[in-house]
């Protein structure tokens, strides 16, 4: 696949994940959230089916135990995550439904941020690995002057070198 399309393909994928918003909101006025919900799986399953098949062949051999998950994912899953998501849609606008399903990556990554919080935890133990919170604002300061370009004073620097001391001094063995 060359990057051009690509790049057409993603820009596709974000045109339809975008036309969800209003489009969702305006199907709102005539649906409840789990009917409008049940609609959009009923009528993405064939086409992603036929997509997949086109794709990849023939699908491997399925167990009784199999379409029972693949049911409770579907129902968990993509049923039961765009109810909850139409829900909230009919409460406010699809522009503000827009942002805070934009923020996903943002809350993906503190997520993954705290496993590995929570891992060094288990690593150092809690007194050791609470001491870096003592290094944020430190970090604030670096990367605002980085970022916004706002002044570093000398009690920064004072005050990182205090942080970064006790930070030092509580991890030493």
């Amino acid at each position: 696949m060359t990057p051009t399309r690509a790049y057409g393909l993603l820009l596709l994928v974000t045109l339809m994940w975008a036309g969800n918003f209003p489009l969702g909101k305006l199907a709102l006025l005539e649906l409840g959230p789990l009917t409008l919900s049940a609609a959009r799986a009923a009528l993405a399953a064939p086409v992603l089916v036929l997509i997949a098949r086109l794709a990849h062949g023939p699908f491997p051999a399925f167990t009784r135990r199999d379409h029972w998950t693949f049911v409770v994912i579907s129902l968990t899953g993509l049923v039961g995550n765009t109810t909850v998501w139409y829900w909230g849609l009919r409460h406010t606008s699809p522009v503000n439904a827009g942002i805070l399903g934009a923020s996903a990556p943002v809350i993906v990554a503190l997520a993954g941020a705290a496993c590995w919080y929570y891992q060094g935890i288990r690593v150092v133990g809690v007194g050791r690995a609470a001491v870096f919170m003592n290094l944020i604002p430190f970090i604030v300061i670096g990367l605002s002057w980085l970022i916004l370009g706002e002044p570093i004073r000398w009690y920064h620097f004072v005050g990182a070198t205090v942080a970064i001391g006790g930070v030092a001094l509580a991890t030493a063995r």
